[in-house]
């Protein structure tokens, strides 16, 4: 389950069932929700895993935005599926693919919008590994490419990629500057099958950067971790990242932050249990930075909290905000009016949903 908040402060929640994407929403942070609506009428083989979730955004004229994966009979394979709604959730486009290539390989999307309207997708793509193939050709994982629309989601560009050589089952991240340009972050397969982090932050609207390395982990792993980093970028333009490692170097989450107009982050920093703490998510406002994550301990699974005052100069102590017994998805940070909440869906207690502060 995915969870946001739009403009007007009403919370939506987008998740999948028996080759559905369903909608809902609360007027009262999540005390009671509407009715569910199906979004894609026809139903398909969605990909629902963790890594591979539903992902909503919404334009600045209440425009709500819908993004998810659909699975194809390879395995591993999809295309990125997206719908549109003009009139604040009463009515939803057909869906459309936004991969405009012939081969079946693109999963892992990241979806977000700015101030200026426009919509970027970027995810995980294979059209060029099987190009590789075809010519008998070596290429290590597969490629980030990216699609954008300029108006409301109605068409989008061609797709174009910002680069090769990224992990293929780790989720894309993204976040937006100030001015309005991508900043995507993905786990990059380096020389020697290292698997460690790279962004791209966009010169131009349609311009990816030169990619920079993030971490120097150093693991080396012929295989996907399934797990993906995060992103934040903060009213001052600093961008912060939060990612999971297990290499002889470092194990487990670490956080680290690009200052503005700088091109090296800062040392890498650790936080969580190295063991079991996995799946982190990071919120900015104002000059406050909150960071939220999972570790299993026993037979029950707990959230835990950090924030810093600073923009992640200083952290204060790690707090538990809830548990559960079994299964848990990811945890999410939403900002409602200068409020910040949790939002955590658990298999036996259903929908955590918690202020945290103010």
């Amino acid at each position: 389950m995915t969870t946001r908040f739009d403009a007007t402060g009403r919370l939506w929640l987008v998740w999948f069932f028996n080759g559905h994407v369903y909608l809902q929403y609360s007027d009262n942070e999540g005390k009671t929700l509407s009715q569910p609506v199906s979004i894609n009428t026809k139903p398909e083989i969605i990909d629902d895993s963790g890594e591979d979730r539903a992902k909503i955004a919404f334009g600045n004229k209440g425009e709500i935005y819908l993004a998810w994966t659909m699975k194809t009979p390879r395995p591993y394979t999809g295309h990125i599926r997206f719908v549109r709604s003009l009139d604040q959730g009463k009515s939803f486009s057909e869906p459309t693919t936004i991969n405009d290539d012939e081969f079946e390989a693109h999963r892992f999307a990241a979806m977000e919008t700015n101030s200026k309207g426009e919509i970027y997708l970027a995810w995980l793509d294979k059209r060029d590994l099987f190009r590789a193939k075809s010519k008998n050709k070596k290429y290590a994982g597969s490629a980030v490419y990216y699609s954008r629309s300029s108006d409301r989601g109605k068409s989008f560009s061609i797709n174009k990629k910002i680069a090769d050589h990224s992990c293929e089952c780790c989720r894309v991240a993204m976040g937006m500057d100030k001015k309005g340009l991508p900043i995507v972050l993905w786990r990059h397969v380096f020389p020697g099958s290292k698997r460690d982090h790279a962004v791209s932050h966009f010169i131009s609207e349609d311009s990816p950067g030169e990619m920079i390395r993030l971490s120097r982990d150093e693991w080396a792993i012929d295989a996907c971790p399934h797990h993906g980093p995060d992103i934040e970028v903060d009213q001052q333009g600093n961008t912060h990242v939060v990612w999971f490692a297990n290499s002889h170097k470092r194990q487990g989450l670490s956080y680290a932050k690009l200052l503005n107009g700088k091109d090296k982050f800062t040392q890498p920093t650790s936080f969580g249990d190295r063991q079991t703490a996995g799946h982190p998510y990071l919120l900015s406002h104002q000059n406050n930075l909150y960071l939220v994550w999972m570790e299993f301990n026993n037979d029950q699974m707990e959230l835990y909290l950090k924030t810093s005052p600073d923009n992640g100069e200083n952290w204060k102590q790690k707090e538990m905000v809830a548990k559960t017994a079994g299964a848990a998805d990811h945890p999410f940070l939403l900002n409602k009016c200068d409020r910040i909440y949790v939002s955590w869906h658990t298999r036996k207690d259903g929908l955590i949903f918690k202020k945290i502060d103010p």
